[in-house]
């Protein structure tokens, strides 16, 4: 399976399908197809598959770059010379 922070999906991924990541369009919310929640403003890995092709052609979210995840902490970045 992917090692993927799946925040919003609930279903499991026993194909290992490529995974998106999605927000909501402005003004749009979108439930998930199996949890029936709906998708969060910030956005969630979902399963590339016919459902959430559809949103993406419908324009009901977009297909973004997910955030980079924060530094764990305790690790400092080295200074520049």
């Amino acid at each position: 399976m992917n090692d993927t922070d799946n925040t919003a999906m609930r279903f499991p991924n026993p194909f290992d399908l490529p995974m998106l990541f999605v927000v909501p369009a402005p003004e749009r919310a979108v439930r998930e197809p199996y949890s029936m929640q709906m998708l969060p403003d910030a956005g969630a890995w979902v399963q590339r598959n016919g459902f959430w092709l559809r949103r993406l052609r419908f324009k009901d979210v977009l297909d973004i770059t997910p955030p980079a995840k924060p530094a764990p902490p305790g690790k400092s970045q080295p200074l520049p010379p």
